[in-house]
């Protein structure tokens, strides 16, 4: 859960919440619009990678297990997030800081690939009862992580005039997710303990082939199920600073505090879908239900609250199902 939650949530949330600061301090000779365009690039680029660091270290994960694998991807992503702060702006180094900021997006994205195909894993992998719950409990990281950095915008944001935090406050951000890192790995180091259901499992040489032999049509399967919620949602969390300070006019802090009860709600939901999977014994079942009620709850409820212009109230209130 601080893995998932403490180091991708955590580094998601605060490129999304500094977006409109890098793009002036790295890209502010491409425009308004050019310079906006170049940050979401630089941001997608921990996103494309992310499939490659997941069969990396998934497949790597498979065969001398997921607790060495979780040490490497814990300190990989989380020092990769924490440099993010000492970055030269572009004004600094030129071309040079925009090579820093691009290798710095690819290498969390590829550790929070490794890190979340095994942490996922191991999750359900450690309980034989309440499967779904453990499950809920580790996707609702993700929101304490959310929570935890959108706290530390707000109290940054508040208390830093706005020249400083173009100086000094959006570092302040990234370096403040090291305390996650640090507190995550001495929890995996002293506690964790390897998956019983790897280490009785029969070892294959080549995870690879197993995987896309015999099993490829759930794979299919599921990528195809989850891939538009994970778009909607993805989408939804990186644009919501800028739709909340640029299109709805909030301050920084009221944003801050807009997504931290945004995140909170959230936690909520992920828990949920959890209990949902064990009381229905099938994920199959719980993910159908929670589609439904998306569809016939959620999103009327999103665009009626946008149609009548409080966006406050709709970023702070559709999360609560959004991501069971």
């Amino acid at each position: 859960m601080l893995g998932w939650g403490g180091l991708d949530a955590y580094d998601f949330v605060a490129y999304s919440f500094v977006a409109p600061i890098i793009a002036q301090v790295f890209f502010s000779q491409l425009g308004h619009l050019g310079s906006m365009l170049a940050t979401l690039a630089a941001f997608s680029v921990s996103l494309a990678v992310r499939p490659l660091g997941g069969v990396f270290f998934g497949n790597l994960a498979d065969k001398v297990g997921r607790r060495h694998v979780l040490y490497v991807t814990m300190l990989g992503a989380g020092l990769s997030s924490f440099l993010m702060g000492f970055l030269p702006t572009y004004a600094q180094a030129g071309l040079i800081a925009i090579v820093l900021l691009i290798i710095l997006r690819f290498a969390v994205g590829f550790f929070m690939g490794g890190e979340y195909s095994s942490s996922g894993v191991m999750a359900v992998e450690s309980v034989t009862k309440w499967r779904g719950l453990a499950s809920g409990i580790m996707q609702a990281g993700f929101d304490v992580g959310i929570f935890g950095v959108t706290f530390t915008y707000t109290l940054v944001a508040t208390y830093l005039p706005e020249k400083a935090m173009y100086a000094i406050g959006w570092r302040i951000v990234f370096w403040s997710g090291i305390v996650t890192t640090v507190i995550g790995w001495l929890f995996r180091r002293s506690l964790l303990t390897e998956a019983f259901e790897w280490e009785k499992a029969g070892k294959v040489k080549s995870p690879y082939r197993t995987l896309f032999t015999r099993y490829w049509l759930p794979v299919i399967t599921i990528l195809l199920a989850t891939m538009g919620f994970l778009y909607e949602y993805y989408v939804m969390l990186e644009l919501s600073p800028f739709v909340l300070q640029n299109v709805l006019n909030y301050t920084p802090a009221l944003a801050g505090l807009i997504l931290t009860v945004l995140s909170a709600s959230d936690a909520i939901g992920s828990i949920f879908g959890g209990v949902l999977v064990d009381w229905l014994r099938s994920s199959a079942r719980a993910l159908l239900t929670t589609a439904l009620i998306i569809i016939v709850l959620i999103y009327p409820t999103m665009y009626a609250v946008l149609m009548v212009g409080n966006g406050c109230w709709c970023f702070c209130g559709i999360s609560l199902l959004y991501y069971p």
